[in-house]
């Protein structure tokens, strides 16, 4: 087989590292958001489409991840692929996500106006796996971090005649994580079954501290929300010839558990009054995710990929406090696709090889007004030498449909050791 000159590899890998330092330089005046049901307080930062973590192999392809095996994450997405890793697989993936907000929480709904959209910029070891395959079955254990509440911190500040009167600080964080044991059997060489199960664990913590000084009045109100929850993933894996690969996914619908605290204060020199409520029984009841996807080898070099995800959002409910809060949602289906070329040359005495890859991907909202959806592109490269696998890719999108023009990027950098 001939190998691609290393030329054609350091050229590729220039114009992708540009990319992705034009893609953290974008400037962000200017962006504005959609009405806040693109960001109530459970939204994750960036999209509401979340399955498993993207580690850089799916995101240089669009995100696509159901028919391709290029590390252990594929337990969180598709367990049936790992029966196509090799004997053992160890994994970790980091991930810069950045994306714009304008309307959240009392920001630019009513209580206080900004002068411009705030940038939301979250760095993370956000996942780390294993994978061992004994004879036909294969067991793999993974931590992954599946969503991000964080939402930009924001302090206003009054003068009157030089003098301090009156601040409101406002603060939202916290995340999604899983544990996940994942279990796949190969029927034969061309059919693959798997199974995952997951336990979740997460919080949201949101304060707003107001304070006027000359009166030496204090209002507070603090939310804090602890998760938990558990549900099932699953799916199959079939080579209907050498060339093509086909697979099918599910993850099952079930219900985030909260248990929340809430307290309302307000102080001034003569009076305290403080107002606090426990509710165990909040509920945030999560869709039924089922994806189909295929692969085309056109050659031993260059595959070609695509996933369909279909999301059940019509039945997301959310009951807080014993209230059901209005998510007027629709069913959406998220398409992805991309292309993966792979080279090879020798260095050191070793032969390293060396993927290319490029992606798109249509990521719908489920809010029905606006009706929004996000278009992506995505590039990705990496090499490949010994055991030791090292990939980089970045996807940039922006949304179309609101007028607003969001826009959203993802930079992430995976290494795998293989046995």
């Amino acid at each position: 087989m001939k190998s691609a000159p290393p030329a054609v590899f350091w050229a590729f890998s220039t114009c992708i590292l540009l990319v992705l330092i034009v893609i953290l330089l974008l400037p962000s005046s200017g962006w504005t958001q959609v009405k806040i049901g693109q960001y109530v307080d459970e939204a994750s930062v960036r999209t509401w489409n979340n399955i498993g973590v993207l580690t850089a192999p799916a995101v240089g392809l669009g995100e696509t991840q159901f028919t391709l095996a290029r590390d252990s994450s594929v337990a969180l997405t598709n367990p049936a692929l790992l029966s196509r890793l090799p004997k053992f697989t160890a994994s970790l993936n980091g991930s810069f996500v950045r994306a714009t907000c304008l309307k959240y929480s009392l920001i630019n709904t009513g209580a206080i106006t900004s002068t411009g959209a705030m940038d939301i910029g979250i760095i993370a070891l956000d996942y780390a796996g294993a994978s061992v395959r004994y004879k036909n079955f294969t067991l793999a254990l993974s931590f992954g971090l599946l969503e991000y509440y964080y939402r930009p911190g924001v302090r206003v500040e009054s003068k009157y005649e030089g003098q301090l009167y009156h601040t409101l600080d406002f603060d939202q964080d916290g995340a999604l994580r899983t544990i996940n044991f994942a279990l796949a059997y190969k029927i034969n060489e061309r059919f693959s079954a798997g199974i995952g199960a997951n336990f979740i664990k997460g919080n949201l913590e949101k304060s707003v501290d107001e304070r006027y000084y000359v009166s030496e009045v204090t209002q507070e109100d603090k939310d804090s929300s602890d998760y938990s929850g558990f549900y099932v993933n699953g799916g199959v894996v079939y080579d209907v010839s050498d060339r093509v690969t086909v697979a099918a996914m599910f993850r099952t619908p079930y219900t985030k558990k909260a248990v929340s605290e809430s307290l309302i204060r307000y102080e001034s020199r003569y009076v305290e009054i403080r107002t606090e409520a426990e509710a165990k029984d909040n509920t945030y009841k999560q869709p039924l995710v089922i994806g189909v996807g295929a692969n085309y080898k056109l050659s031993e070099r260059i595959i070609v990929a695509s996933d369909l995800t279909y999301f059940d959002w019509s039945s997301y409910a959310v009951t807080y406090y014993e209230e059901e809060l209005d998510r007027d949602f629709r069913d959406i289906v998220k398409v992805s696709a991309g292309a993966e070329y792979w080279g090879d040359f020798q260095l050191f005495g070793k032969e390293w090889r060396f993927p290319l890859r490029i992606g798109f991907n249509y990521d719908p909202q489920p809010m029905k007004d606006p009706n929004i959806y996000y278009l992506y592109l995505s590039v990705g490269t990496g090499f490949r030498v010994g055991r030791f696998a090292v990939d980089l890719s970045g996807m940039f999108g922006k949304e179309y449909g609101s007028g607003d023009s969001l826009n959203a990027q993802k930079v992430v950098l995976s290494l795998s050791y293989r046995i």
